[in-house]
């Protein structure tokens, strides 16, 4: 823009200016006028923000939250910014991105309070068969934090999240991902080591299908298995919940982690409240 037009513009009233932003067609001849000066900034940031959430389906609130810039985010939610917009990540194509997801991986408590208080969906996944919801992303990114407070605005630390997600719990996810700061995390805020998917497997037989799963495949023992197991046993999970006609103790006793085997062999039986469905 030559220093003529700017001062031509710059010696127009604020409705005048207004009147000629509307007019652009395009964000980024909106975005250098708004920098010529402060008085153009703050006349015409709004208006430009507004653009981009009517024209750009609230792009700028994906680069607010990658840079951790509250104001600008909490500016772009009161002008009415999708809080769910999505967009494909450049590194993946068939993976849509969300703010919430974008916070989560930034690490930023504040920035996630914020998009959650605003309406982001903690359950929302990001495209229809690709597991990665918010809590999902919370567990593998190992933000502790960021988890408990998405657990915080669910009906339950046990709730069941959603069928793209086999209707796990937070904890079940947490064990099949091997998060075992995760899984000390959910048991210490209260999660219950015998609730699992709807249709019965808790989390402490999931974890010896997919340690026995591995070593079908010729892979060696995880040694997080026996952590784990020790841990949600320590915690109260039931070694002899029954699914069909499994449990956690006759998958324990065939494991080939001797320490396995013994940790089940010496669990004590705990009274049961209920039991798993039964063939």
């Amino acid at each position: 823009m030559s220093i003529a037009t700017t001062s031509r513009i710059l010696s127009l009233a604020n409705e005048l200016i207004l009147d000629i932003a509307d007019r652009l067609d395009c964000q980024a001849d909106l975005s250098s006028l708004s920098r010529v000066n402060h008085r153009l900034h703050n006349l015409l940031t709004p208006h430009l923000l507004k653009w981009n959430i009517r024209r750009e389906d609230s792009s700028a609130l994906f680069w607010a939250v990658k840079r951790k810039r509250l104001t600008l985010a909490r500016q772009l939610l009161h002008l009415g910014a999708n809080v769910n917009t999505s967009c494909h990540r450049s590194s993946c194509r068939s993976q849509k991105d969300t703010p919430l997801l974008g916070a989560i991986r930034a690490r930023s408590l504040d920035m996630v309070t914020l998009l959650v208080e605003a309406g982001a969906d903690v359950l929302l996944n990001n495209e229809f068969g690709f597991r990665c919801t918010p809590i999902c992303a919370a567990i593998n990114g190992e933000h502790r934090q960021i988890l408990l407070y998405l657990m915080s605005r669910l009906e339950s630390l046990d709730a069941h999240l959603d069928h793209l997600d086999h209707e796990n719990t937070a904890l079940s996810i947490a064990v099949r991902e091997r998060r075992v700061g995760m899984v000390k995390a959910l048991l210490k805020a209260g999660a219950n080591p015998n609730c699992g998917t709807r249709e019965g497997v808790t989390p402490l037989l999931r974890l010896l299908y997919n340690d026995s799963g591995n070593l079908r495949q010729g892979l060696k023992p995880l040694p997080e298995t026996y952590v784990l197991a020790r841990l949600m046993l320590k915690c109260g999970a039931d070694p002899d919940h029954r699914y069909f006609d499994t449990s956690p103790r006759a998958v324990g006793l065939i494991d080939k982690d001797p320490r396995v085997r013994e940790l089940f062999a010496n669990a004590p039986a705990i009274t049961r409240g209920g039991s798993g469905p039964s063939g």
